[in-house]
């Protein structure tokens, strides 16, 4: 939602064939993107029903757009699981936000573009259909590998008894933290 998508939309509008981008969106905010798109032929909404088309639309994608607002809570760790099951697809992700591109760049599981900026997003979608497939599939399985690697469930809650656990005292740990 929100600026994001309205820069994809632009970007889009202006990118040579073969590229085409499938929006999946609230069916409120359906119209508003119709209206964006105008008459370009090379975007398809769709609404969003239910997670079942989304994993279908994702296993249909060459690449995944990614567009994320800057959340407080990203600054406490907080990431978008969105952005995670986009890398599971198992498909490069073209990242435009200001919050988690680390997790697209430290993978090299795609592409990360500044989200307010048309031309960027612009280059990287005509870029894209020139990347060899072999590379595509890297950029793909890397993403994936990555999550997979970093941030499953097994893995969380592994760090969560180890940090719980640990032999020292809690209350030493705080003391120099009092409100004054």
């Amino acid at each position: 939602e929100g600026e994001q998508i309205k820069c994809l939309i632009e970007a889009l509008k202006t990118v040579p064939e073969p590229v085409h981008g499938v929006l999946v969106c609230k069916q409120e905010n359906l119209e508003q993107y119709r209206t964006l798109a105008g008459d370009a032929k090379n975007i398809t909404l769709f609404p969003f029903t239910d997670d079942n088309d989304l994993d279908n639309i994702l296993r249909a994608s060459d690449m995944v757009y990614f567009g994320e607002q800057y959340h407080t809570l990203q600054r406490f760790g907080s990431d978008c699981p969105g952005l995670f099951r986009a890398m599971l697809s198992g498909r490069p992700v073209l990242y435009a936000g200001d919050g988690s591109s680390s997790h697209v760049v430290t993978a090299k599981a795609g592409l990360a573009v500044s989200p307010s900026d048309p031309e960027a997003v612009k280059e990287a979608l005509t870029a894209a259909p020139e990347l060899p497939p072999e590379v595509m599939d890297l950029m793909g399985e890397a993403g994936r590998q990555y999550v997979i690697d970093n941030y499953s469930h097994g893995l969380r809650l592994k760090r969560y008894l180890e940090l719980v656990n640990r032999e020292e005292d809690p209350l030493e740990k705080i003391k120099g933290n009092k409100v004054k």
